[in-house]
C-alpha cells in the first residue's frame, strides 16, 4: 500500500477498538454505581447475581454523547467548571429509557434519577430524543 496506510489504518482500527472497550468499562461503571446508589446498598442485595433475567444492554449509539449540548451549568449543583454530558439509561417495557444531561466532576456518577427526580429524568430522555 502507497505511503504505509494499511500501517495508519491498522493502528486507527486499535485505538477505535481501545475507545470502545474504554467507553464499555465506563458505561458499566456508570451502571453499577447508578444501581447501588438506587438500591443504597449495593449489589450484594440484588438476588439474581447472574443476571440471566436482565434485558441487553442499550446500544452503545443510544448512550453516545456525541450530539448532546453541553449546558453552562451543572444540573445537579449548578457548578459551571469541568462541565460534560453523561447519559443514563433505565429500563423500560419494550427496551430503555436514555436521558442525557449536564453534570460536572463532583456530581458525574450520581444517579441521574436521584439528582433530576422523575420529571426531570423524563424530560432529559425527551432532549436525548431530539439530537
Amino acid at each position: 500500500m502507497p505511503g504505509g496506510m494499511g500501517t495508519n489504518n491498522r493502528a486507527n482500527r486499535a485505538k477505535k477498538k481501545a475507545a470502545r472497550e474504554r467507553q464499555e468499562r465506563a458505561r458499566n461503571e456508570r451502571l453499577r454505581r447508578q444501581a447501588e446508589e438506587m438500591t443504597g446498598l449495593g449489589w450484594h442485595t440484588v438476588d439474581d447475581l447472574d443476571g440471566d433475567d436482565l434485558p441487553a444492554p442499550p446500544d452503545d449509539a443510544l448512550l453516545s454523547t456525541d450530539q448532546c449540548p453541553v449546558d453552562a451549568t451543572c444540573r445537579g449543583c449548578g457548578a459551571a467548571t469541568e462541565l460534560r454530558v453523561v447519559t443514563a439509561a433505565l429500563t423500560a417495557p419494550g427496551g430503555y429509557e436514555v436521558g442525557c444531561t449536564t453534570l460536572c466532576g463532583d456530581c458525574d456518577g450520581r444517579s441521574l434519577l436521584q439528582l433530576l427526580g422523575p420529571a426531570g429524568f423524563s424530560s432529559a430522555v425527551e432532549h436525548h430524543a431530539t439530537h
